[in-house]
């Protein structure tokens, strides 16, 4: 048996279901180590390095795309731009341009 047929066979379970991908145990290189593999960890390792088989297109996976890549950027940068300004207010200061508020504070 061939290391290249090993290695397509082992690569093609990757290819079949969660399951299978997580059925394969990634060999250690490094020798006898005092360490006691734990499963979940290393399910949880298989299941990382296979994400890319395993990731499904769904309504769930939009909105937490949408919620996490588009909201909480935009609302960390208001509530900073928010309290930059109030700052700005509470020591006198002129108000300065952000990405959020140009048009606002050129039309003054």
């Amino acid at each position: 048996m061939s290391a290249v047929g090993k290695s397509f066979r082992l690569a093609q379970k990757a290819f079949l279901s969660p399951q299978a991908a997580s059925s394969y145990q990634q060999k250690r290189l490094i020798g006898d180590l005092p360490v006691k593999p734990n499963k979940y960890i290393e399910d949880w390792g298989t299941y990382r390095e296979n994400v890319e088989y395993t990731f499904k297109w769904n309504a769930q996976s939009c909105t937490k795309i949408v919620v996490f890549a588009i909201l909480v950027p935009v609302a960390i940068y208001s509530v900073a731009v928010k309290e930059m300004d109030h700052k700005d207010a509470a020591y006198g200061r002129p108000k300065r341009d952000f990405l959020g508020n140009a048009s606002e504070s050129k039309a003054r």
